[in-house]
């Protein structure tokens, strides 16, 4: 494999060396940069996963055994840390719940609610709650508290920066009351001091929201975004109780969206499919533009599902072929590319996914030809010696 030099490529400052012949290949500057490949022994989710941060930790909660038991919901939780890596388990939810939501109140406490506790085959009116559990992390325990005030399957939802709720949920689906499952058009509202829920006077009057429909949601400052893959952009304004129509380009897969704040200023809503093939677009919330990119990206386990509180993807499963779908607890993080980055002296640190440590090497004492740079067998090389530059970025 050859590697090539693009935006945030180093500028030569002697002869020898050029932006077109130091490297060859494919470049981005964008990355879905792995945190870890670690799965633990525990974990058997494969599908309808819930995650959130909280207070230092990566919460995996609940979802759905479909290709390992036969298609039954789960009550299994994990969580990652941060700052130390590694997982942990932690106590089960009180019952088994495939679909729900995570929300986050105040950066600390993490509740978990609606979701389905019969699996995907089997889902209807009759197998969705309304149960919303807060996790105690100093005893280890899920805590009952306010009900939604109805079941809900599936739905969005997330923290919105103000203070008009601890939490909101939309979108999904609830029950007719007689079995069957139907678009929720309602917005719910949770006050966790009084540990109550009330109802939005806003109503959803857009496209399906059921499981036949694909779409993510993202939260940022006041609003709750939902993109789906042809009805484009659509907000819920939590200041202002109302939904936007805000951009109509869609992007034609089952999307899976992250939220991402450059370094540089400027928030963008990033989707990338599913699946866990390679593509993605960036929506630009200030603009409001999409703009189709490809990422450096491993290939990451199907299945996976998005914080919408922060930016992480994880879970989902492997595929081996049938019947060998393992359940992966894989988690990413979009950003830069992180596999090069140097600084004014010459000194490159390059980050390896493979076995997340970093190597410093330097640049400046590179002889022509010298491999400065080796995985999975393929190398690059640099041409020339002497050239200075803040960073630059290489892709697979």
């Amino acid at each position: 494999m050859t590697r090539s030099i693009g935006a945030g490529a180093p500028e030569p400052t002697g002869s020898g060396v050029t932006v077109e012949t130091a490297i060859e290949g494919e470049v981005s500057q964008w990355a879905v940069n792995t945190v870890t490949t670690a799965t633990p022994d525990t974990k058997t989710a494969q599908l309808n996963e819930s995650i959130a941060e909280a207070d230092g930790y990566v919460y995996m909660v609940g979802g759905n055994n479909y290709f390992k038991d036969g298609d039954g919901a789960v009550s299994e939780a994990h969580r990652w840390d941060v700052e130390n890596g590694g997982w942990e388990q932690i106590a089960p939810l009180p019952a088994p719940r495939q679909a729900g939501r995570l929300f986050v109140d105040d950066g600390t406490d993490i509740y978990y609610a609606g979701g389905d506790s019969a699996g995907i085959q089997n889902v209807d009116g009759s197998t969705i709650h309304a149960d919303v559990w807060r996790y105690n992390r100093y005893e280890d325990e899920w805590v009952s508290v306010a009900p939604l005030p109805e079941p809900l399957y599936d739905p969005g939802g997330g923290t919105p920066s103000n203070s008009v709720s601890d939490g909101v949920l939309l979108w999904g689906e609830t029950t007719d009351g007689s079995g069957n499952l139907v678009n929720n058009t309602s917005v719910y509202l949770y006050d966790a001091g009084a540990d109550s829920w009330s109802t939005a006077s806003a109503t959803w009057g857009g496209e399906a929201t059921d499981s036949s429909t694909s779409y993510a949601t993202s939260v940022y400052t006041d609003r709750i975004y939902k993109l789906g893959p042809d009805s484009g952009v659509k907000a819920y304004d939590a200041e202002s109780d109302s939904f936007v129509d805000l951009n109509a380009d869609g992007f034609g897969y089952d999307p899976r969206a992250i939220h991402y704040t450059q370094a540089t200023g400027g928030n963008k809503l990033v989707t990338v499919p599913q699946d866990g093939s390679t593509g993605a677009d960036m929506y630009d919330i200030e603009s409001d533009t999409f703009e189709s990119i490809e990422p450096v990206a491993p290939t990451r386990p199907s299945g996976q599902t998005t914080a919408s509180n922060k930016n992480w993807i994880g879970g989902g499963y492997i595929d081996e072929g049938y019947p060998d779908y393992i359940p992966a607890a894989d988690l990413y993080r979009f950003g830069r590319s992180e596999l090069y980055t140097a600084d004014s002296e010459g000194m490159v640190h390059i980050y390896d996914r493979g076995d997340e440590s970093v190597e410093l090497l330097n640049l400046m004492t590179a002889e022509s030809g010298e491999s400065v740079y080796v995985r999975s067998g393929d190398s690059v090389s640099v041409t020339g010696s002497a050239f200075s530059f803040s960073a630059y970025f290489v892709g697979e």
